[in-house]
């Protein structure tokens, strides 16, 4: 192997160890999941083995503790019978205070009914 590699390597071992910084998007986002979860019913190891992780992973998102990829976060609004986007425009909403422009009047209720429920589970 290269020292170049061997370089590489050694960055991006580094890298991988730095937590992501968890934002306001982030909490807000868990803040509605979690408000999501809770109405769902489920216990959060159904939830996991619904879609293919732990209990504890669960748990840190649910919390707002990790950043969470787009994939997983797909995952987990199909498995509690939520759109993404809609979840993510309640986040927004929550974030910068208003609602993002584009909406229907449909998705304005769904977003602001989101909003409302995880607004007591926000850190």
């Amino acid at each position: 192997m290269s020292n170049a590699i061997a370089v590489r390597r050694v960055r991006l071992a580094a890298r991988a160890r730095i937590p992501r910084e968890i934002r306001e998007i982030d909490k807000a986002f868990s803040a509605i999941l979690k408000a999501i979860w809770i109405k769902s019913g489920l216990l959060q190891k159904e939830l996991g083995d619904e879609i293919g992780v732990s209990q504890d992973r669960i748990s840190t998102v649910l919390r707002g503790l990790s950043p969470i990829g787009v994939g997983e976060a797909d995952a987990l609004c199909q498995a509690l019978g939520m759109d993404l986007l809609t979840v993510l425009a309640a986040a927004e909403w929550m974030v910068y205070g208003q609602p993002p422009e584009g909406l229907t009047r449909q998705e304005q209720i769904d977003v602001a009914a989101l909003f409302e429920a995880a607004a007591r589970y926000r850190n």
